[in-house]
């Protein structure tokens, strides 16, 4: 939701915690993100942490520029199918710890990965690519960290310094709290 697009462009605040979980006491296999925007680790039933959020946020960030959703899946199944076609296929380990992959041999698809990094040649493109490839790592325990993310060469935005006064922060701006 925007809160002030005229006054503060780039603030935005999240709402709609309908479906929110403490990680800490969301039983593994659970039903729980929206299908469109559910980490590989809820679908496959393995254990969960905060990173699913960043997933989400990742998912989110790439239909924002996209204009349509990245997995935009009709199941679980079909949600699999989409992220092993942009990202490669799952690590072994994710499949036999998984709860729900008693036919292990129905996730591996044999579908070519599509490399959009040789066709992406300015700076905000290639950071932002970087970006929600890091918010969207199938492995939870590799996936950026909110601080990692402000961090971030898209959102720091440091290319644009040049063009910009030394007193202007647009970023901090954006990173006060609501």
């Amino acid at each position: 939701m925007l809160v002030d697009h005229i006054r503060q462009p780039l603030r935005v605040k999240v709402i709609d915690f309908g479906s929110a979980h403490e990680a800490s006491n969301t039983e593994h296999g659970a039903y729980i993100q929206t299908r469109w925007y559910r980490a590989p680790e809820i679908i496959l039933g393995l254990p969960c942490s905060v990173a699913i959020d960043m997933w989400s946020f990742g998912c989110i960030a790439a239909e924002l520029f996209l204009g349509h959703p990245l997995y935009p899946g009709f199941c679980e199944y079909q949600m699999l199918q989409f992220m092993i076609q942009t990202q490669g296929q799952l690590p072994e380990y994710f499949l036999s710890a998984a709860l729900k992959t008693s036919h292990m041999e129905l996730f591996h698809f044999h579908i070519t990965t599509k490399k959009t990094d040789a066709v992406v040649d300015k700076a905000d493109l290639e950071n932002f690519v970087e970006l929600v490839k890091q918010m969207l790592h199938l492995d939870s325990t590799k996936r950026i960290t909110p601080s990692q993310v402000r961090e971030h060469p898209f959102m720091a935005q440091r290319h644009l310094e040049d063009f910009c006064s030394p007193q202007s922060s647009i970023w901090g701006e954006f990173w006060t709290p609501c």
